[in-house]
């Protein structure tokens, strides 16, 4: 579609539709922010931990900041987040195979 075809079929809509609308765009826009996590470059619902070949670990708030740990250092191993409740829900996001 264009945004002449766009603009005119919102012209159509009332004010009932364009909330449907509104909700499902914000909705689309928080799946979209959660696929991206190595972009997040403000803190957010999770801690990001960077494991390290010889153990250790690199924690941090930020998917941005703990992505490019990740990538630039060769003994990051592998990289997960948890969430920031009393009891955590760990998600494993990506690991390097060659190391």
């Amino acid at each position: 579609m264009t945004k002449e075809q766009i603009s005119d079929y919102i012209k159509s809509l009332n004010v009932a539709d364009l909330d449907i609308i509104k909700s499902m765009v914000l909705k689309r826009e928080d799946e979209l922010y959660e696929e991206r996590w190595y972009t997040h470059d403000r803190i957010d619902d999770y801690l990001y931990i960077v494991h390290y070949k010889d153990g250790h670990t690199h924690l941090t708030c930020k998917g941005k900041d703990s992505y490019e740990e990740y990538i630039n250092n060769d003994d990051a191993v592998w990289i997960e987040r948890k969430t920031k409740d009393l009891f955590p829900t760990f998600e494993f996001l990506e690991r390097k195979y060659d190391a």
